[in-house]
This record gives C-alpha cells, structure tokens and sequence, in this order.
C-alpha cells in the first residue's frame, strides 16, 4: 500500500476487502482508500464495514439488570470501564456506549441496594438471635419448673440443686444459664437471661412470667 495513492504494487494478487492494520485504510478490492471516506462503507463492489456491539457492553447491561445480591453490579462496572475504553480504541467499529451507559447505571444502583439489604440482613439477623435466644430461656424454664413439682412429689420439697433435677428429666443448658433463686418445702423461684437484658423468671405460683419472684 502506498499512502496518497493507494496503489497495489504491480504483480501482486488482490487480497480481499479489508483494513489496514492502523485502522486508516480499507482495501476495497482494488486500491487502498481512506477508512473515513464513503468508499470505506461500499467502494467498488467491496464488502461494506459493519461495526459490531462490543460483547462486554452486553455483559455489563446483563449483569447490571441482574445484580446478583451486589457481586454482579461490581462486575458490571468493571465491564463497563473496559467496555468504554476499547471502544475508543476501536477505531469506531464497535459499539455499545449506550449499552455500557446503562450498565454503569443499572451497576450503581445494585452496589447502592446491596449495601442498604445486606446492612438490614445484618440488622435483622441480630434480631433473630435475640429471640431465639428468648425462645430458649422460656423453655428451659418450663422445663426446670416442671423438673422441680416433679421432685416435690417424690421428696415432699422444692430442691435448690439443679443436679438434683436432672433425674427428673431437666438437662441443664449454660446458654440459658438457669438458676435457682429459692427453694423451700411449698415454693421455688427460677430465673434465667437471654442476651444481656432479657430477664425471666418461674415460680410455682405464676408460672413464667417478667416480673421478679414475690
């Protein structure tokens, strides 16, 4: 190729419609012509250049409407920058800045909402552990009471020992961390916490309740 005229040297065979390897020229069967003039698109019978939509573009729009709970916006932004910068280097045959556009969006949004459902995930998970926590202490309670009536009527007396009801079918859990805070021949007083603050208490007279022993 010689540039300004664009000749094939002589006693070369034509090769087919194509760039140059700069991006500048196509070849269009028969001479080297400028990529930006209308010849480039359609000259002499050659084959038409056809810009193609760049495939990260696609991938970025994808991932972005999809977001994947936060990794796939991340992702898409990331698509999105590589998508830009080769389409800027593509000399204008491939496209999808639109595309990419939206993804960089759409990405936005995701990474925004990922933070916002993870930060009430959290939230609502500490939540969760208190009441299973709660749900604990209740139970053992009930069990501890039922353990201690069940003992009165075999000894004729509430016991102070929490060993002393494992026979009688109450298995002692640390987590719950029962206690037994009175124990005389007509009554018995349990109290447990859940969490730090979530006080609970049992007696033979009001069952399991909030409010402190009488």
């Amino acid at each position: 190729m010689t540039e300004g005229t664009g000749q094939l040297p002589a006693g070369m065979p034509p090769p087919p419609p194509q760039y140059s390897p700069d991006g500048k020229w196509w070849w269009t069967g028969t001479e080297w012509v400028a990529a930006s003039t209308p010849e480039s698109v359609a000259g002499f019978g050659g084959t038409p250049s056809r810009r193609t939509t760049n495939g990260f573009a696609i991938a970025a729009l994808v991932l972005g409407i999809l977001w994947l709970g936060g990794p796939g916006s991340v992702f898409a932004l990331i698509f999105d920058f590589v998508t830009l910068k080769q389409i800027r280097q593509s000399g204008q045959t491939q496209s999808g800045h639109g595309l990419a556009l939206a993804g960089t969006i759409l990405g936005g949004i995701g990474v925004v909402g990922a933070v916002a459902t993870w930060a009430l995930v959290a939230t609502s998970g500490h939540s969760l552990v208190q009441r299973g926590e709660t749900a604990l202490v209740k139970a053992d309670l009930r069990e501890a009471g039922k353990a201690e009536n069940d003992y009165r009527q075999s000894n004729g007396r509430f016991t102070g020992s929490l060993s002393d009801l494992s026979d009688y079918g109450y298995a002692e859990n640390p987590f719950a961390d029962v206690r037994i805070l009175s124990a005389t021949e007509t009554s018995f007083c349990l109290s447990a916490v859940g969490g730090s603050t979530d006080y609970w208490y049992y007696d033979n007279v009001q069952g399991l309740s909030r409010t402190p022993c009488s």
